[in-house]
């Protein structure tokens, strides 16, 4: 994956972050999926990457290890910052 790749998931990952706070959290499953999130509260998809949903291991992603996942893009962009 490229660093520019790695940078477009996490502005993706970003706009989720923002619909998840606006989501009634019963409206939230314990094993809805990265997919399944956007499709059912994200109308606007144009500010998502466009291979959010093509990448099916990213999409498949549980929203409970969303978290853990950006994290791990965020230290692999910031290492490509600094070299």
């Amino acid at each position: 994956m490229s660093p520019d790749d790695i940078f477009h998931f996490l502005g993706s990952l970003d706009n989720i972050f923002t619909y998840i706070r606006t989501v009634a959290e019963e409206k939230l499953t314990e094993d809805m999926a990265i997919q399944v999130f956007i499709e059912r509260f994200i109308r606007s998809k144009s500010r998502l990457n466009d291979n959010v949903l093509r990448w099916q291991q990213f999409s498949a992603i549980q929203l409970r290890s969303i978290i853990d996942f950006y994290e791990m893009f965020e230290e692999i962009a910031f290492d490509k910052v600094l070299r």
